[in-house]
């Protein structure tokens, strides 16, 4: 039996990776007027390899949600170990890996030719998605702090702006926004100095006053020596850390996976599709002018939490639904043996009439070699008869023929009927598993049929194979030993008892007359010895087909048990998945969803129990087949189907929470109030900042037209010291919130503040 624990954790992994590829978890599937869409061209621009995996991460998050990939496209600047390439991202490759931090500009100008070719190939891209948006590019900048790289952000980008300026029209508009993170707490201060350097370059690059001038010298394709820039980069810059200050995870799911790319994409989105405006938001502010230029707030950062309507508890709960359905269905058709019984002999060919068949088609030629005995040259005059007619008729045989007979009968007769069986055997074998496989495959008849057709649990019971076959061997044993013995027998009769009549010139041996001695010979002894040798043969067919159930049939036995314990792994699991719903406060709305669900099941449960065993070929059963493996696709992909006959793929988390809101008032108000408890900030400010009370709204995104669930949602915001602001987004897998806060300073962030010291000392060096 298989260990539980071990197939809990394969089972939940298999789901996983089932899921994922048949993209169950995608927000949207295709229905019409349900994605997303995006009103600015997105580029997303990765400095680093840890920018570059970010950005990554960011377009699989936005394809989950619905958003095209046409919509967006990538740049990153990478150093010669980063392994990865991202079909939908133009990379330039710096070589050298270890470049210091002073030297990376240097560096970056003498990739001017890769530079000129990997933003042309990027304007081509650029061009395709503004046919698909507008002539508004968005560029979104993310990169890890602690990364060296980081360094040419200033340079790349106003090389970047100045040539996106110089290949498109001049009305089009160009806005940088910074997603800028520290992946983890460093060590040394060093890696923290050259964190804060960076700090310090997002500074210089958000302040009014910044200024950027290079000589590009004989830099490909421009027509002027110079970039200069006189105003900001970035609009705005998102800060966030997967760790506090006292390091702990700050975005951790329930299932303790981190969402920052998640989050992320949902800040795109939400940004890109022009619901979110950071300088409407913050004109009616009164903060200190190092925090605010011109109206626009320099620095943010957000929270994010999500409810979702996952699939994996429910795909668990139907697989462990449709095998436990299935097992209970094949068990009760095990009663179908006692009517379908001598059809079925009949079609195995292992009744009377079958075996009759048999011996007297396949082995008819060892019959007719009967004939070369009675053919044998042999005279007799009658005078040496009378001599013979008291001894018996073996020592007859061998004085008057020696061992002819018998050498023709062991070498033209057993001889051939042992390589006809061996000849016959596999064939037929495998038209004996044919037939096995179709009751498998029988949507009346199934696994348990089977099981029991091999074998009755009732000893005497003989409306079984196993039982059947081993009474027919015994049964033609025993005719054989028979046989034998009455050709034994007839050895030791007197050959006067023969009756042997003389030809007309009285001649014993080959004459016309029918009792000639050869064929009394024949007639007596090996005819029967004959039908003995057929009887062994057909023995050893049935012997085979009696291995075969036998071995099946264990086999069987063995995967029934597997199959206990996958199921009782699956029930473990859905256990194990409901349990985390309830500690995350969404047990509710699978409950309407199974109630949705199985108003289905009933209709169509039928059809998946008939198709199960369907691909499943007879060879899984062998010892070293993976029949479990086999089982558990059959049940991926019959849920699956059950699942999209479910409608789950238009059915909305949305919908379900409305649902919960009317019928279980206390429970939706439950989910809400979650949602907002879990929106915390990714990012660790001072207590200094949060005593100024920044500026922070919230926004639930939801379908425009349910007024219902918005008029619900903001009136539970009435009692909190923030309002609440919707954003259109129909949904099918889940419903977010997104917490967003300005109003802070660069000094107020906590690793800003830490590692300043760090800085002073190791500046000359970086």
């Amino acid at each position: 039996m298989l260990n539980i624990l071990d197939v809990k954790a394969a089972l939940a992994e298999q789901i996983r990776r089932y899921i994922d590829q048949e993209h169950l978890e995608l927000e949207h599937r295709g229905e019409p007027g349900a994605a997303p869409n995006l009103n600015s061209c997105v580029l997303l621009a990765g400095i680093g390899n840890q920018g570059a995996r970010t950005v990554s991460r960011i377009m699989r998050q936005l394809n989950t949600i619905g958003i095209f990939s046409d919509d967006y496209t990538g740049l990153a600047l990478v150093d010669a170990k980063f392994p990865e390439r991202d079909p939908q991202i133009e990379y330039i490759v710096m070589e050298d890996c270890s470049i210091p931090r002073y030297r990376v500009q240097g560096k970056l100008l003498e990739k001017k030719d890769d530079i000129v070719r990997t933003l042309e190939a990027l304007n081509t891209r650029l061009t395709n998605v503004m046919e698909r948006t507008s002539a508004t590019i968005k560029i979104y900048v993310v990169s890890d702090l602690s990364e060296d790289l980081f360094a040419s952000c200033p340079m790349l980008l106003c090389l970047l702006e100045d040539k996106l300026n110089s290949f498109f029209v001049a009305n089009t508009g160009i806005e940088f926004t910074g997603l800028f993170f520290q992946s983890a707490m460093l060590k040394t201060k060093q890696e923290q100095a050259k964190v804060f350097a960076a700090w310090q370059e997002i500074k210089s690059m958000s302040s009014p006053d910044f200024k950027f001038d290079i000589d590009l010298g004989d830099f490909p394709g421009r027509r002027a020596n110079r970039v200069s820039r006189k105003k900001p980069v970035f609009a705005i810059s998102y800060m966030y850390s997967d760790f506090d200050e006292n390091f702990s995870p700050i975005l951790k799911t329930v299932d303790g996976d981190f969402r920052v790319a998640e989050m992320l994409a949902t800040l795109v989105y939400l940004k890109s599709s022009s619901q979110f405006n950071e300088a409407r938001i913050y004109n009616s502010l009164q903060m200190p002018s190092p925090t605010v230029a011109n109206g626009l707030p320099r620095y943010a950062t957000i929270g994010y939490s999500k409810k979702s309507l996952k699939i994996s508890p429910i795909f668990s709960d139907t697989c462990w639904y449709l095998l436990n359905k299935i097992r209970n269905v094949n068990k009760s058709k095990a009663g179908y043996i006692s009517q379908d019984w001598e059809s079925v002999l009949s079609e195995l060919e292992i009744n009377n009439s079958g075996i009759e068949t048999l011996e007297s088609e396949v082995y008819s030629s060892v019959h007719e070699t009967l004939k070369e005995i009675e053919e044998l040259h042999l005279r007799l005059e009658k005078k040496v008869v009378k001599e013979l007619l008291a001894e018996t008729l073996d020592t007859v045989e061998k004085l008057l023929i020696g061992d002819h007979a018998k050498l023709i009968f062991e070498e033209r007769i057993i001889k051939a009927a042992q390589q006809i069986t061996e000849n016959y055997l596999p064939k037929q074998l495998e038209s004996f598993k044919k037939i096995i496989k179709g009751y498998l495959q029988n949507e009346r008849r199934g696994l348990f049929f089977v099981k029991r057709l091999l074998k009755s649990d009732e000893e005497n019971n003989k409306q079984s194979l196993i039982k059947h076959l081993e009474l027919k061997i015994n049964e033609l044993m025993t005719q054989s030993d028979a046989l034998r013995l009455r050709a034994d027998r007839a050895s030791q009769w007197a050959i006067a008892r023969l009756e042997i009549e003389p030809d007309k010139k009285g001649l014993l041996g080959f004459g016309n007359k029918k009792n000639n001695f050869l064929q009394r010979l024949v007639e007596v002894k090996y005819e029967l010895l004959q039908r003995a040798v057929v009887y062994d043969q057909l023995r050893e067919i049935l012997k085979g087909y009696l291995v075969y159930n036998r071995n099946l049939y264990a086999i069987i036995l063995a995967e029934e048990e597997n199959i206990l314990s996958l199921e009782q792994a699956f029930d473990d699991l859905r256990n194990t998945e409901r349990i985390k719903l309830v500690t995350a406060g969404e047990d509710a709305l699978i409950d309407l969803f199974k109630d949705r669900l199985n108003e289905t099941q009933k209709e169509i449960a039928n059809e998946a129990f008939a198709t199960i065993f369907r691909d499943i070929d007879l060879s899984v059963f062998r010892e070293n087949g993976n029949f479990l493996e086999a089982v558990v696709k059959a049940l991926f992909d019959n849920t699956r189907q059950l699942l999209l006959q479910t409608n789950i793929q238009t059915l909305s988390m949305e919908q379900l929470l409305e649902s919960l809101t009317q019928n279980q008032p206390a429970k939706g108000q439950q989910m809400v109030e979650d949602l907002y408890a879990k929106c915390n900030l990714a990012l660790s400010l001072s207590k200094g900042v949060m005593s100024r009370q920044p500026e922070t709204h919230y926004y639930f995104f939801n379908n425009a037209g349910n007024s219902g669930l918005r008029s619900y949602i903001k009136g539970l915001f009435q009692g909190k010291p923030n309002d609440v602001l919707f954003v259109d987004y129909k949904s099918i897998k889940s419903i977010r919130m997104v917490k967003a806060c300005f109003g802070f300073d660069i000094k107020d962030i906590y690793f800003y503040r830490n590692y300043e010291d760090a800085y002073e000392m190791f500046a000359p060096d970086l």
